[in-house]
């Protein structure tokens, strides 16, 4: 018999995940991906994208994280980018099938994690994101 007092939880599980997305992505905070890369941005910038992302790491920022990837689970992966929205425009469609709020950034750091192509849009928060399908 296994000891499920050892497994880790859902909420663990995916702060877990949004840890390791966010170490492969270093300018992704909850806002999305940050508008200045690759350039260095305005003084004390860097300190905020850190902060950003310590931010994200709390227990709403895993939360969103957990519900956009609940979401993506229905949907299927596009051969390519579908551009007909950005992922700023998905994290509102996220947001009313979860029943809960998925910000821009969390929807991006659930399809990294979770296989779906992702291209981030020059100078801007938001991505265009490989997915398939009518919502």
């Amino acid at each position: 018999m296994t000891d499920l007092m050892n497994e880790p939880s859902p909420s663990d599980q995916n702060r877990a995940d949004l840890r390791a997305v966010l170490a492969k992505h270093p300018d992704l905070t909850k806002s999305g991906f940050d508008r200045w890369f690759p350039l260095s941005g305005p003084p004390d910038h860097q300190a905020e994208i850190v902060a950003g992302q310590a931010a994200f790491l709390e227990a709403g920022g895993v939360a969103e994280f957990g519900r956009a990837r609940h979401w993506l689970t229905g949907r299927a992966r596009g051969p390519r980018m579908n551009r007909r929205r950005s992922s700023y425009g998905w994290k509102y469609v996220a947001s009313r099938a979860e029943g809960g709020y998925v910000s821009n950034g969390a929807l991006i750091a659930a399809a990294l994690c979770d296989g779906f192509a992702v291209k981030r849009i020059v100078a801007s928060h938001n991505a265009l994101l490989g997915i398939g399908g009518a919502a």
